[in-house]
């Protein structure tokens, strides 16, 4: 069976950024993760899926551990890391909202979307 499971706007407060005043000051993130899984979750078994918990864990230890200047740069070391987690997920989608800008102009956010298949270009 092949089935999705979404993580949401999982938010952070992080120290990257190209800028010295992002690296000091930090500023807000928030992450959507989409996984395609490849699993029989069956009898109420954690083990029979994948854990979401865990990998929300594991996201949350390298955001706030990250000092990279770029968000896709992020984006590539999440989905490094989601993919090694759990041999089942198949492909991840990941999306970075970068608030709180320092571009002198009125947005909202930038959003940076990445995805990656298992085995598809080299990685996991």
């Amino acid at each position: 069976m092949t089935y999705t499971i979404t993580l949401a706007q999982m938010a952070f407060h992080t120290h990257i950024g190209v800028y010295p005043e992002e690296k000091q000051i930090g500023q807000d993130l928030t992450i959507d993760l989409t996984l395609t899984i490849v699993a029989e979750p069956t009898n109420d078994d954690l083990t029979t899926t994948v854990n979401y918990g865990a990998i929300y864990d594991e996201i949350k230890t390298l955001v706030n551990q990250s000092r990279v200047d770029l968000i896709e740069t992020l984006s590539q070391e999440l989905l490094d890391l989601v993919l090694d987690i759990d041999q089942r997920i198949l492909e991840a989608t990941i999306t970075i909202n970068k608030m709180g800008l320092p571009i002198d102009g009125i947005l909202d956010h930038v959003a940076v979307t990445l995805n990656r298949k298992r085995g598809g270009d080299g990685h996991a």
